[in-house]
């Protein structure tokens, strides 16, 4: 279950373009360049101020990528499907899922915890 093809990424149009931006900068060396245009294709998606924190993909936050793919196997896409996940079924879900546990559930009451405040929610 990718984030390939769904509401939460670039139109194909967009992705293509801001591709094309970063393919450039990369062969001149513009490597900073080339952060940006992503950054920029990120913001224009989901990272606006005070926007909300439901509809933002996990893959925009800090999580690593073991937790990215613990929760996508479970179907948990954006801070939405985690919010309603916990509701429904604890936090003691997290350490009840193979490959879960302590670890997993303290990253992500921290990156919950940072998202929060940042979008002052």
């Amino acid at each position: 279950m990718g984030l390939i093809g769904n509401e939460l990424g670039l139109r194909p149009e967009e992705a293509r373009r801001t591709g094309e931006k970063v393919v450039a900068h990369l062969l001149r060396g513009n490597y900073e360049a080339a952060h940006v245009a992503i950054s920029r294709a990120e913001f224009t998606v989901q990272d606006k101020p005070n926007s909300v924190l439901g509809d933002t993909p996990l893959a925009q936050a800090e999580f690593c990528t073991r937790t990215l793919n613990l929760m996508e196997r479970h179907g948990v896409l954006t801070f939405g499907h985690l919010s309603k996940k916990i509701a429904d079924k604890g936090e003691e879900w997290i350490l009840r899922v193979p490959g879960g546990g302590d670890g997993t559930l303290r990253e992500i009451q921290r990156i919950l915890h940072y998202e929060l405040m940042r979008r002052k929610q």
